[in-house]
Order: structure tokens, then sequence, then C-alpha cells
């Protein structure tokens, strides 16, 4: 099947097209630094959804997507594994249940970034990557 694959030492993920349809809005979002259109994305895009506060979550969301921002995605800066923590927990505690490719995917980026911070810590990949995500979801999108 087609999709965007990750491979992460052994964690392999693919996203099919109606998920990388829910991914694509999600990063030109980020890279906008529209970081609770993020969180409402993630709660109206999830298969299961069973939040008694649709605000406090997005609150909650908020301020994991915003401490990824606030890095500047500056590697040697980012705690991945408290990221992935937070953003799992958050879920979790809303009773949010996104798609398990999904979920997948973002935490191998967030894997993924950790290897980039061992190898250079200085390295701001959303700076580098933006560019290239743009191109990818405006072709892949249609806009």
């Amino acid at each position: 099947s087609s999709g965007i694959n990750a491979d992460t030492g052994g964690m392999t993920t693919s996203l099919q097209e109606h998920q990388k349809e829910m991914l694509y809005p999600l990063i030109r979002s980020f890279i906008k630094h529209e970081y609770e259109e993020v969180c409402w994305r993630l709660l109206r895009d999830a298969p299961s959804n069973d939040c008694s506060n649709p605000a406090q979550f997005v609150r909650e969301m908020s301020d994991v997507v915003r401490e990824v921002a606030s890095t500047r995605i500056m590697l040697g800066q980012l705690d991945v594994s408290g990221l992935i923590v937070r953003f799992l927990s958050t879920l979790q505690r809303h009773k949010v249940q996104l798609e398990s490719g999904f979920v997948s995917t973002i935490v191998s980026v967030l894997v993924l970034e950790g290897v980039g911070r061992s190898l250079d810590p200085e390295l701001d990949i959303l700076k580098e990557a933006a560019p290239f995500l743009l191109t990818q979801v405006a072709t892949n999108s249609g806009q």
C-alpha cells in the first residue's frame, strides 16, 4: 500500500491516504505557528473521542506543541522522551484515541529528532525542513 513510511531503528510505520490527509494540515498549522489549531485538528480527526472538556485538552496539548516550537526544534534543548510521555498521557487522560499508525508516525519523528540531537545539538529541524514540508503539504493537499 502507498503511504508515508518511517523506519526508526526497527520501529516501522506507514500512513495511508486518509491519515496523510489528517497529517498535512497538522504540519501546515504547526509551521504557521497555529498551535491551538493543531490541537483542535487532533481532537476533530480522532476516530475515538470521549473528551469531556475539549478546551482543556487543547490547552494541555498546546503546551506540548508550544514546548516543541519554543525550542525552535533545537534538538539539544528538546526533551524527546518527556514530550512523548506528555503527548500520549494527554491523549489518554482526555480519552482521545488517534489511529495507531498516526501516533507511531508522530513518535517516530520525535525519535528521529533524538537521533539528530546526538549528531548535532545545534540543528534547527524546522528551519531546515520547512521549505520541503510546505511544498509536500501543498502538493499533496492540492493547495
